[in-house]
């Protein structure tokens, strides 16, 4: 059975500034909760489908690395990208830019791919995906807040 979530939120700032920073994936971690932040495999390589990187994530004392790979990348409006542990397809992360009146609209999404029936029960017992949802709500508005300032 297959995890999914979604939160949106609309955020005063133009969405080629939200854009800017969400494509920053190693700034990630200045918004989200759980990622602590990415490194791109090859620091030189153009940002585009097929690029690569590992994240580094925290959940209370728990701490674990994932591969990431861009899939979609339509600036400024659509973001995807598939992260992988151990070989293994586990989510995909898609983040979409809507604009709405000089401001944007930010929706992201998950869904689990690939993910081992006793991790989504342990998830489902533990209410990760509930959890999610509200670090991706906070995500985003934190995402929303530094694009307006800035």
């Amino acid at each position: 059975m297959r995890l999914t979530g979604e939160a949106s939120v609309l955020v005063p700032a133009p969405t080629e500034r939200v854009w800017e920073l969400l494509a920053d994936l190693p700034r990630m971690g200045d918004w989200s909760p759980e990622c602590v932040g990415c490194v791109w495999d090859d620091p030189a390589a153009p940002l585009a489908v097929g690029r690569t990187f590992v994240g580094h994530n925290r959940m209370g004392p728990l701490r674990w690395s994932t591969h990431g790979e861009i899939e979609v990348f339509d600036p400024p409006r659509e973001l995807v990208y598939l992260t992988r542990v151990r070989g293994r397809d586990m989510t995909r992360w898609r983040y979409r830019l809507d604009p709405e009146d000089g401001s944007t609209r930010i929706t992201e999404v998950y869904s689990s791919v690939d993910t081992p029936g006793i991790l989504t029960a342990l998830e489902r017992a533990v209410r990760r995906p509930r959890r999610l949802e509200r670090q991706m709500r906070e995500t985003l508005v934190r995402l929303g807040e530094a694009a307006a300032r800035d």
